[in-house]
Order: structure tokens, then sequence, then C-alpha cells
């Protein structure tokens, strides 16, 4: 998602098509009331097992508990879980789970700041998330 006006990143809808067989989760620092009615406009609310907002737990990322609550909310084995985001918190909390991380470089933070927190694999488009995670 762009933070400046909501809209999705070129070729993100594609990439959501792609996994749409999973059970694919939001965990977000921003507030549920900003988030939800953001990924309705855009319409891609539907595509999420669960949502979680920055104010939906008494924890926010990159703490343990919101990993927990989603795993468990999901139904996932952890070793399933890929943790994806671009920035420094998404970063840290699938680490300290033990999740394979994803870190994308067109969003809020840089290609060294994303190794420093310990990303798996680095991608730098939309179309390079999605061959990464289902690979054709």
């Amino acid at each position: 998602l762009a933070y400046e006006s909501p809209r999705l990143f070129a070729g993100m809808e594609e990439v959501l098509d792609r996994v749409s067989r999973d059970r694919l989760a939001i965990i977000s620092n921003k507030s549920i009331e900003q988030l939800s009615p953001m990924l309705d406009r855009l319409g891609i609310g539907d595509r999420f097992f669960t949502i979680v907002g920055g104010n939906s737990l008494s924890v926010i990322k990159p703490n343990r508990g919101v990993y927990d609550h989603v795993v468990a909310h999901v139904e996932a084995k952890p070793s399933e879980v890929r943790m994806i985001g671009d920035s420094e918190p998404d970063i840290e909390l699938g680490v300290k789970v033990g999740a394979r991380t994803v870190g994308c470089l067109w969003g809020l933070r840089e290609r060294n700041d994303l190794e420093a927190v310990g990303a798996d694999y680095l991608v730098d488009s939309p179309a390079e998330l999605g061959q990464l995670l289902a690979p054709r």
C-alpha cells in the first residue's frame, strides 16, 4: 500500500491473485479504524483471513503476541508463516518468531535497513515477490 494516498503498488493485485489460496493476514501498526476502510476502498479487504491494526490488541509489532494471535487465528503452522514487510518492525517480528522474512524494497526503508534486521529475502518489485511466494 502507498502511504501518501491509498492505492495499490503496481503489480500487487497480481501477487494477491497468485497467493489467493493462502490464508493471508495483515498486521499493521495503523489503527483498525484507518486500516479497514482503506482496504475496503482498495477492494482487497476480503482477501485477508484476518486484519490486525495497531489498536486491535494490547501489543503492537514487533511484539511476539501479535504473531501468536494471528497464527492461532489463521490456524497456521509456524513453519508455514512468511512475514512480508517494508520496515524494521515487520522483519524484526518475523526474525523473532523464526518465520521466513521478505523485505519489500519499494516501501518505507532501504536495502541496508532491512538487511540490518535480518531479512531472509529482499525483493525489488511486486512481480519478484509473486515469484518468490508462488512460483509458476
